[in-house]
Order: C-alpha cells, then sequence, then structure tokens
C-alpha cells in the first residue's frame, strides 16, 4: 500500500450503513451485558440482603456469592439473562446507531472528526 493509499484509507470512514450500527450495536451491547450480569447478580443481592435485615448491617462479596452459589448453584448468577437480553439488544441497537447518525449529522458529513 503506497503512501496516497494510505491516506485515502484514513480519510473513509468505516462504511457501514445504519442497519449495521444497529445489529453491531445490539451485538455489543449483548455481550457487554452478558459478561457483567453475574456482577450485577452479586450487587443487587448484597443490597437486597442489607437493605432488608436489620441485623446483618453489611455484607461481603464473599458471603453473597457463596450464598448464591450453595443455594442455587452457578446457575443462580445467571438467572434472569433472558429478560435483561430481550432489553439489552434493541437498546444498544438504537444507541450505537442514533450515536452514528448524530455524529454524521453534527460533523456535516466529514465523519473522521
Amino acid at each position: 500500500m503506497g503512501a496516497t493509499a494510505a491516506a485515502d484509507a484514513a480519510l473513509i470512514h468505516d462504511g457501514l450503513e445504519f442497519w449495521q450500527y444497529m445489529i453491531a450495536g445490539s451485538i455489543a451491547g449483548s455481550i457487554e451485558h452478558m459478561a457483567m450480569f453475574p456482577v450485577d447478580t452479586l450487587k443487587t443481592g448484597m443490597q437486597a440482603i442489607t437493605s432488608s435485615s436489620t441485623k446483618i448491617s453489611q455484607i461481603t462479596l464473599r458471603q453473597s456469592l457463596g450464598s448464591i452459589l450453595k443455594l442455587e448453584g452457578l446457575s443462580g448468577l445467571y438467572r434472569g439473562i433472558g429478560a435483561m437480553g430481550l432489553g439489552a439488544g434493541p437498546a444498544h441497537a438504537v444507541y450505537f446507531s442514533v450515536y452514528e447518525a448524530s455524529k454524521k449529522f453534527l460533523s456535516s458529513g466529514n465523519l473522521n472528526n
């Protein structure tokens, strides 16, 4: 690739269409939420136990994880992931595509801004 071809390639944006941004956003958002779902499950469990009991002032991450694994097994960390997926995919599809469309509109069509 010569210097001119490299310069031309740098000026060309990724060239995706609106629907392609929607698919990319949906996939990226779903993967991110699935990766973080066990962490959110632990956090929610810690908050629920701490707020519902007056005897327990604070619960540790280790205690929360142990409780979930003991009562529900490993699948307990992923309980409810289907409902999350139904919302995360479409939400991130809209987020990514609107972001890219707004970027194109606000940069007067120069996508390298």
